[in-house]
């Protein structure tokens, strides 16, 4: 027992990055559920159940922090040092200058459960990809947050710039148009996910600490692993709610019922 409260405690410390942002592990999604439909979480049998991480020890619920604010919350598995999903709130889109640089905790520690730059130093195949897209904050403080290594997945670099970026670009424009709350503002619940697990030969990924399968090939390299990105939002004009994916109904519905 008293490993396992060490065990917890070291992964808790990992997960602290310094300077301004902050990773606040949470032992439940129902500290950050202002950011999910009616305030309910996803369910992901065995991993996520009625708000809860059923493994603490492989799973971490991050709610994450920028300058005293919460911006998103994100669920990490610590395992395969990836995020499983990411959810924010859409609010439309301001003209930002960003720093791209990647939060992190203390770089002189050793890091078994979560990923670091050092991972993605001297590649050239894939690129540090957001789960939480930046551009979709409002503020330069919501854009800058996403920028932590908690919310990065190896995305092929073709693939994060091309179809991805187009694919961002295009539900933003839908959201826009669509997404309008009761005061007349933009506003969408976002949730994006890993759909699947997708190994691909990589001799870089095995020098580095980059998420490789017990075969040294590397997880959710290639633009063949999915990336779904679900959005849920009123409709003034129709009076009724919308979820990607499903023609608008007038009950509202949970956001599970789209994983």
């Amino acid at each position: 027992m008293f490993c396992v409260f060490l065990r917890s405690c070291f992964l808790l410390l990992l997960l602290l990055p310094i300077g301004p942002a902050v990773t606040e592990v949470v032992t439940s999604m129902s500290d950050c559920a202002n950011f999910f439909l009616q305030q309910t979480p996803p369910q992901i049998p065995g991993i996520l159940e009625g708000g809860s991480i059923q493994n603490q020890n492989g799973y971490k619920a991050i709610c994450q922090t920028l300058r005293n604010a919460r911006t998103f919350v994100t669920l990490y598995d610590t395992n395969n040092k990836i995020p499983v999903f990411s959810a924010g709130m859409y609010r439309g889109k301001e003209d930002l200058r960003l720093s791209h640089n990647m939060g992190i905790e203390n770089k002189k520690r050793s890091y078994r459960y979560q990923a670091v730059n050092a991972d993605y130093k001297n590649q050239t195949s894939f690129d540090r990809g957001h789960l939480l897209p930046s551009s979709y904050g409002l503020t330069k403080r919501d854009s800058e947050s996403t920028f932590t290594l908690t919310n990065i997945v190896p995305q092929e670099g073709t693939f994060n710039k091309g179809s991805w970026n187009s694919m961002e670009n295009c539900i933003r424009c839908v959201l826009d148009e669509y997404c309008i709350n009761n005061n007349g503002h933009t506003e969408s619940l976002v949730v994006t996910r890993m759909d699947s697990i997708c190994c691909f030969p990589n001799k870089s990924a095995e020098k580095n600490n980059l998420p490789v399968t017990g075969d040294g090939k590397t997880l959710y390299k290639d633009a063949a692993a999915l990336f779904p990105c679900f959005f849920a939002c009123y409709l003034p004009f129709l009076h009724l709610f919308w979820k990607s994916g499903a023609k608008p109904n007038r009950s509202h519905f949970r956001l599970a019922s789209i994983w």
